[in-house]
This record gives structure tokens, sequence and C-alpha cells, in this order.
């Protein structure tokens, strides 16, 4: 099993070879470019409230 945690602020990059497409499409559905990462397969568990 493998957990990966992202900062909360992550956003979708742009590609840059096909292998980073299918990843895009496979590991965060729905997220376009520049999007958080924030998908039913990657949703955001915790956010500190900073303000």
């Amino acid at each position: 099993m493998t957990m990966i945690y992202m900062d909360h602020g992550m956003r979708v990059a742009k590609p840059e070879h096909a292998f980073q497409e299918y990843d895009q499409k496979t590991w965060a559905p729905g997220c376009e470019v520049g999007d958080p990462i924030a998908s039913s397969l990657n949703p955001v568990l915790y956010a500190r409230d900073t303000g």
C-alpha cells in the first residue's frame, strides 16, 4: 500500500508526455490543468484554517 501526501494547494500541471497524460486521467479524474488536485481519488483530507 502506498500513500502520497500533497499540499491542499497543489494544482494539476500540464503533462509533458503520454505517461503523464495517462496518470492525470487515471489518478486525477475530472481535474483539468490548473485545477486543484482534489478528485474522488484524491480528496482533501485536512486543511488547516490559517485565517
